[in-house]
């Protein structure tokens, strides 16, 4: 197999694993490094009424309001708020402001953005899928899921749902990138495995890494970004 691959060379048949490959490698900055964006943190401050200005300066992330319990001896009070209004001067929506994941709610800010490098790590352990079953297949299968994965977390409401499918996102992705990286290899001849390797590892990365960054920059709401 090492000395056909050596004497056929380069051709156009290694096109789609090379491309293929460098397309997944992309994806995990377009789902795990996008999420600086599309969970950026944002100013915040309690609701108070309607004349609430969402780009007034006027945000201190207070996780309290103080009202007013008895006017004629002015004792007050803080109250935990359940309402926040956010500063929409990068963006329109985040993931934590639609669902208000401030103050007490924080914490699932977090889980959002390390379930799918969760999903990764579980990933690795079933890199090897492949050997077994046939490359091409596993690839096929896993990106069905990958794909379904992804639009449950732009689209679907409940939050649950969406750390649950960011989890599969990264468990795919991993299967993906192992499997797909793998077949790369086995069809270049073995003087251009090094080169081609990192080339696509690094530019697939870097290339949308910098899409992203820009992309957002005009995109306000999480899920359309996303």
């Amino acid at each position: 197999m090492e000395e056909a691959l050596s004497l056929i060379g380069l051709g156009w048949f290694q096109v789609p694993p090379i491309v293929t490959t460098l397309l997944i490698q992309g994806s995990y900055a377009t789902q795990h490094v996008a999420t600086v964006f599309t969970d950026m943190p944002r100013h915040f401050k309690c609701y108070t009424g309607p004349d609430d200005d969402e780009y007034s300066t006027s945000f201190n992330n207070s996780c309290y309001i103080r009202n007013l319990s008895d006017t004629s001896s002015m004792i007050s009070k803080e109250h935990l708020c359940k309402e926040f209004v956010y500063d929409n001067t990068l963006f329109d929506s985040t993931f934590s402001s639609e669902y208000n994941l401030v103050c007490e709610k924080s914490w699932l800010s977090g889980v959002f953005k390390t379930s799918g490098l969760i999903g990764v790590i579980f990933g690795c352990f079933f890199t090897g899928l492949g050997d077994k079953w046939g490359r091409v297949y596993v690839m096929q299968a896993t990106t069905l899921l990958y794909l379904i994965s992804v639009l449950v977390v732009g689209l679907v409401p409940e939050i649950i749902s969406i750390i649950i499918a960011r989890f599969v996102v990264g468990f795919c992705y991993e299967i993906l990138n192992g499997t797909s990286f793998t077949l790369m290899m086995e069809v270049l001849p073995l003087t251009y495995r090094s080169p081609v390797g990192a080339v696509v590892s690094n530019l697939g990365n870097s290339f949308f890494a910098l899409f992203i960054g820009t992309v957002s920059y005009f995109i306000r709401s999480w899920r359309i970004l996303h």
